[in-house]
Order: structure tokens, then C-alpha cells, then sequence
């Protein structure tokens, strides 16, 4: 999957999340104006409480640091786009790190980042790349792939694999769709600022 698949379905993922959660926990009373006594029935929202921004960074992490790392720097030893932090471990990690932040600290950013990383690697298939998804118990080095044909392969796809190309016109819908509910709710600015919405 490429960047728009990765960012679309996973902010439509957690916009489905949220929903279903928001559902099954009971409404809180917020004030009705600023300095008000008057509340009105409110339901919980996990948009509100995790920086988006940081989730869709989350969301493309993996590549990020493995395609530079796989591809690029270090090609010679790996040949491959996908290493450590495509692993469970990695997002284990990063998960678990994420707790402990928000335990001692109510801070999410981290729990946002390991979501956006989790959606990623269920996009990617991992689970068709077991050495890859269950580093290091395969052994500590990762499959070489042909990385020679690699651009072309993937423009091609575009045009002819419906699983290429099926999700990125579903995300790029998905993100359409969220720009234009900024736009008409006029919070870009306080999600550009703070990453949440409302």
C-alpha cells in the first residue's frame, strides 16, 4: 500500500473507532457556554483526546524509517523496504512505552504513534511476511527482495491491481471527505495547531 492508503484507512479506522466506543460509553454533562451553569449530555470522543496529526505520522513510521534504512542507505545488506520497524516487536515497543507514558503523564502521543504503526502493518499483510512481522525469532536478518524494478513495478500496479489502487481512491474519498468537514466546521486552524477535533 502507498501513502494515501496508508493515511486514509487508518483515519477512517480510527473515525469507525471512535464511533463504535463513543456508542458504548455513557454521555458527560460539559458546561453549554463558557461560564455557564447550564451542561449539556456530551458523548466521549477519542478524536478529541488523540493528536490526529500524530496518529497519521504513525500511520506512514515503518516506511519512513525502513525505506531509507532498506532501500537507500544500507541497501547492500538489506534489499528490502520493510525491516524493524515493519516487526510486532517495534510496535510492541512502542505500545508498551505508550502506556507507561500515558499512565504516569495522561499524555497520548505516543499511544496515537503505535496505533498509526499497528494499522500500518495490518495494511502492509505482514502476516505474509513472518520473518519480517516476528523479527528476530526467525533470525536476525530479514528476506532481500528485488528492489531494481521496485518504481516501475508500483506505477504499473496502479494502473492494473485493484489492490493497489482500490485503496488509495478509498483514501483519497476518506481524506477528501475529512478536509472538507475541517472546512465546513472551521477547525483547521485548531487542528493544524493541536491535531484534535471536536
Amino acid at each position: 500500500m502507498l501513502v494515501f492508503g496508508h493515511l486514509g484507512i487508518t483515519l477512517g479506522a480510527a473515525v469507525l473507532l471512535d464511533g463504535a466506543l463513543s456508542r458504548s460509553l455513557p454521555s458527560c454533562d460539559v458546561p453549554a457556554n463558557p461560564g455557564g451553569r447550564e451542561t449539556r449530555p456530551v458523548k466521549p470522543s477519542l478524536l478529541s483526546r488523540i493528536d490526529l496529526r500524530l496518529l497519521l505520522i504513525g500511520s506512514l513510521l515503518p516506511d519512513i524509517v525502513d525505506k531509507p534504512i532498506g532501500t537507500v542507505l544500507f541497501r547492500s545488506t538489506f534489499e528490502n523496504g520493510r525491516i524493524f520497524c515493519h516487526s510486532l516487536l517495534f510496535m510492541l515497543m512502542m505500545a508498551l512505552a505508550g502506556f507507561l507514558v500515558y499512565r504516569h503523564y495522561r499524555k497520548t502521543w505516543l499511544l496515537a504513534l503505535s496505533f498509526g504503526t499497528l494499522a500500518h502493518l495490518v495494511l502492509d499483510y505482514m502476516w505474509r511476511q513472518p520473518r519480517t512481522l516476528l523479527w528476530p525469532f526467525y533470525g536476525l536478518t530479514f528476506e532481500k527482495q528485488n528492489l531494481t524494478d521496485l518504481p516501475e513495478e508500483i506505477l504499473h500496479g496502479l494502473y492494473t491491481a485493484p489492490s493497489l489502487y482500490v485503496p488509495e481512491i478509498i483514501s483519497a474519498v476518506i481524506l477528501i471527505g475529512f478536509a472538507i468537514v475541517l472546512w465546513r466546521r472551521r477547525e483547521w486552524r485548531a487542528f493544524v495547531k493541536s491535531g484534535h477535533i471536536l
